[in-house]
């Protein structure tokens, strides 16, 4: 987890460069100043060699930024920048064209890497004023690099080179006692390769990722002088929210490990996704759709010549408050895995006569409610001591099913429903809140799919039986052939019924 950080560090810092200058007025030195004010609030050290004036151009030589968090420590060594008033009221901020960033870590995770930055042509402009400052980026192509990396003591040699091109955006800075910063960009590509070897050994491992079509959106407020690894929760409350979006095209990516015990071959593709995340002090979502998926895996451990899985989308979204209360907000879960398909080699290990379905394979569930937290779970001290304590975490109010598919060998299960719950009664019920609601289910292919099993031999004569009374207790026919329907209800007094019969 601390490489990770290490390099989410590095992406916030690259963000740094290209946006803090939006703080600045519009004179040179004070689009300096508040670019190193800005840093150093985000908890960079940052040192210089000199500062000179010469006419409408401020130089800062020997510019060096350090940060140290978690064991991990970053070090950005920037060279010389260059503040020039252009005479119309902006100033281009002009970066040396190669930099670099090294990181290093300590402790029982320890790890090491330069990383060779070069961005040739990049263009960085700032105007309007101090209060509210527009500005705008150019950067025809940022190329990252790195020769090797040190982990636990063993040098290994990497071969990266992360290549992004096109990247260009416009972006507004409103400064107070909370910086609010929203604005768009965009992406013409990226890709990234990287040829791992193995230490004192003979593997080798290639990896090869393509992506293209980047346009997103981010609107931030950020509250000055947070420390946002340990006091995250302060920072909600102070103020800090963010909502941002994103779409892109295609996508792929290819892993080959040779010359090893185990070595395998991944590749995947998409045809296009979408992201967006939004948090602020009063709740927390995220959803993503990918669309067009594939994966192919081969390797020598792997029984068959190869693995392939389908689908046309895979989804997911999440939704909660963030702070503890009294009163309930919404909060949603979803997933979305439509048109599955494998290879026929993986049917084959249990279906090698073709007896069930092969048709594309449909999990869907939207879940959508109301619910309130017990403690604040960006808090670690409360989040530990509500763990520790095994007391409820949290109060579930209202669910409701919005859609509820399970389509698989020649059976579908659909459903849908809403439910209240009692947090004062959690004894009906067993330590669980008691329900009161319906779901409706509706299920078909059902018969058809017990007796495919049972002619495969993998369900026997009395438990198909014994499932088929089970679905005659809880069900009633519905229209068409081999379709059953099932209503479960739930009253006041928590009596569970199926179809008007009561079960409990």
């Amino acid at each position: 987890m601390t490489h990770w950080k290490t390099f989410s560090g590095l992406a916030a810092t690259s963000t740094i460069l290209m946006t803090t200058t939006a703080l600045a007025d519009v004179t040179s030195a004070e689009v300096w100043s508040d670019w190193r004010a800005y840093l150093e609030t985000s908890g960079y050290t940052v040192n210089v060699d000199s500062e000179a004036q010469s006419g409408s151009t401020l130089r800062i030589s020997g510019v060096s930024a350090t940060q140290t968090q978690d064991n991990v420590s970053m070090a950005m060594n920037l060279g010389e920048l260059n503040f020039v008033e252009q005479g119309d009221g902006t100033v281009s901020i002009v970066m040396e064209p190669q930099y670099t960033y090294d990181i290093q870590s300590a402790g029982s995770d320890d790890f090491a890497m330069s990383l060779n930055v070069s961005q040739e042509n990049a263009e960085i402009i700032a105007s309007g004023s101090a209060d509210e400052t527009n500005y705008a980026f150019n950067l025809p192509s940022i190329v990252v690099t790195a020769d090797e990396l040190t982990a636990d003591g063993d040098k290994m040699t990497i071969g990266l080179n992360v290549t992004l091109t096109d990247y260009a955006g416009n972006y507004l800075v409103k400064s107070g006692d909370v910086t609010d910063f929203s604005g768009t960009a965009n992406m013409g590509a990226m890709t990234a390769l990287a040829n791992i070897e193995e230490p004192d050994g003979p593997g080798t491992i290639a990896v090869n990722f393509n992506a293209a079509g980047f346009t997103g959106t981010l609107a931030m407020a950020s509250p000055p002088m947070v420390n946002y690894a340990d006091e995250f929760q302060a920072a909600l409350r102070d103020g800090f929210a963010m909502q941002s979006d994103v779409t892109f095209g295609a996508m792929d990516l290819s892993i080959d490990a040779a010359g090893m015990d185990e070595a395998f071959s991944l590749n995947a593709d998409i045809a296009s996704g979408s992201y967006d995340i939004t948090l602020n002090k009063d709740t927390m979502s995220f959803s993503e759709l990918l669309n067009s998926v594939n994966f192919v895996v081969s390797g020598a451990q792997i029984p068959f010549p190869q693995i392939q899985v389908q689908a046309d989308e895979l989804g997911f979204n999440l939704g909660m408050p963030v702070s503890k209360g009294t009163e309930p907000s919404d909060v949603a879960f979803g997933t979305r895995i439509v048109g599955l398909t494998v290879t026929d080699a993986i049917w084959g290990m249990f279906d090698p006569s073709a007896t069930l379905p092969r048709d594309p394979a449909s999990i869907v569930l939207d879940l959508t409610g109301q619910a309130n937290w017990l403690f604040d779970i960006f808090d670690q001290e409360e989040a530990m001591k509500s763990q520790m304590s095994g007391d409820q975490p949290a109060e579930l109010h209202e669910l409701t099913i919005n859609e509820l598919l399970v389509s698989a060998v020649g059976a579908e299960l659909n459903g849908s429903g809403s439910f209240t719950f009692d947090n004062a009664d959690t004894t009906t019920f067993d330590g669980i809140p008691r329900p009161t609601g319906a779901v409706d289910l509706s299920l078909s292919g059902a018969n058809g799919l017990l007796d495919r099993l049972g002619q495969m031999g993998l369900l026997p004569v009395e438990e198909a039986m014994g499932f088929r009374m089970m679905m005659g207790m809880f069900t009633v026919p519905g229209e068409g052939e081999d379709n059953l329907n099932s209503r479960i209800e739930v009253n006041e007094q928590g009596h569970v019924s199926a179809n008007g019969q009561r079960l409990r």
